[in-house]
């Protein structure tokens, strides 16, 4: 699978800024708005096949423009435990309300 230059700019910022701001360590959390969509669908799939970093990826995606079926075919390839680490919520970043409901963990 190709992975296209921005999707490899986001990763890479996303790395640099948990290094910058000391999230290391056995695991780190990353929340990707939109990762249900195209960009979003393949910075999940390049957190989560870096199996050395251990990355807990949460998805917060309304499906306006995109579907969850992308997110079952990211689990699809990553395999069964890097999938576990895949958690979404359907909620609309902008609704405060939404976003307080349960928990992200």
């Amino acid at each position: 699978m190709s992975i296209n230059f921005t999707t490899r700019l986001v990763v890479v910022s996303i790395c640099l800024l948990s290094h910058v701001l000391g999230l290391s360590g056995p695991s780190r959390t990353v929340l990707v708005t939109g990762g249900a969509g195209y960009i979003g669908s393949h910075t999940c799939l390049e957190l989560l096949s870096q199996a050395q970093q251990d990355y807990q990826v949460i998805v917060v995606d309304n499906l306006d423009n995109s579907s969850q079926e992308s997110l079952r075919r990211v689990q699809q390839l990553v395999g069964q435990a890097a999938a576990k680490r895949l958690h979404f919520r359907n909620v609309d970043i902008r609704d405060k309300a939404g976003l307080r409901k349960g928990t992200l963990r």
